[in-house]
């Protein structure tokens, strides 16, 4: 997967990219291996960006070149780049490329998910990307009333929701517990973690001995620009029947589609967003 990302990068180029002053650190095996006020953000895709940091932010002791990155057809190229392995202690990641020339000159791919942490300043970043500066999160408090039923049996109902909206992304309703049948939510094994909330655990809905895998999550710690939905939980709308309505009479609402992308599933899950 990275050999396509790269030669997609050296070929036709990045989608965009942005520099940052904000002070990335990565760590792995409980080493600093990176330490540096000059990333650069890339847009590998049109979606979310990875950080690409200088190559003088690594040490020399950890950052292992190896071989040179072949293109098939030179006459489109606009750069060149070099396989490395990142090495400390007992582990190594071999998947790293350190680019040579052309617009990226001088950064080094370091794999996100590869690496134990992730900071930006002091704040610790989850999921498998970095957040992007260009999304942004907002939880409002709603006394619409939202509706939830599992195949025809009503398992939530609430007019103290949180409304959260992320750009690009439908809304979510987050609904306290105390609203919820809680007798049909079992806790689950399942965990995610996004760049934008936290680390999300999850229930499984079971109604009448039927298992409905992962429809209920929650953030016990969500992050700081998330803190909104802390205890609350949203419910997989694309997998139950939520209904959003205003004072009795008016008519449910329904959730538009965004660029005409279905919301979460795999068509979500395809442009690196989590669906919680």
């Amino acid at each position: 997967m990275t050999d396509k990302i790269i030669t997609t990068l050296l070929t036709t180029g990045p989608h965009q990219t942005l520099p940052t002053t904000r002070l990335i650190r990565t760590y792995l095996s409980g080493h600093l291996i990176a330490r540096t006020t000059s990333a650069l953000y890339v847009w590998e895709n049109p979606h979310y960006p990875q950080y690409y940091l200088p190559i003088s932010s690594i040490s020399p002791s950890y950052l292992i070149p190896t071989t040179p990155f072949p293109i098939l057809d030179a006459s489109n190229v606009h750069g060149s780049a070099q396989h490395a392995v990142l090495s400390v202690s007992d582990r190594s990641i071999d998947d790293v490329v350190i680019f040579t020339c052309g617009k990226l000159d001088g950064y080094v791919r370091v794999p996100f998910s590869a690496m134990d942490a992730w900071f930006e300043e002091d704040v610790q970043v989850y999921g498998e990307h970095p957040r992007s500066p260009f999304v942004r999160i907002d939880v409002l408090g709603s006394s619409r009333r939202v509706r939830v039923e599992v195949e025809g049996t009503l398992v939530a109902e609430s007019r103290g929701c949180r409304f959260l909206y992320e750009t690009g992304l439908g809304t979510r309703y987050y609904m306290p517990k105390t609203s919820v049948q809680m007798q049909y939510l079992k806790p689950s094994v399942t965990t995610t973690k996004c760049p934008y909330k936290g680390m999300a655990n999850y229930y499984d809905v079971v109604i009448g001995g039927k298992v409905y895998k992962d429809l209920v999550w929650w953030y016990e710690y969500p992050t700081a620009e998330s803190v909104g939905i802390a205890g609350m939980v949203c419910f997989y709308a694309e997998k139950c029947d939520v209904t959003v309505s205003d004072e009795e009479g008016f008519p449910a609402v329904e959730e538009p589609e965004v660029d005409g992308v279905e919301q979460n599933g795999d068509m979500e899950e395809e442009r690196g967003r989590s669906k919680c």
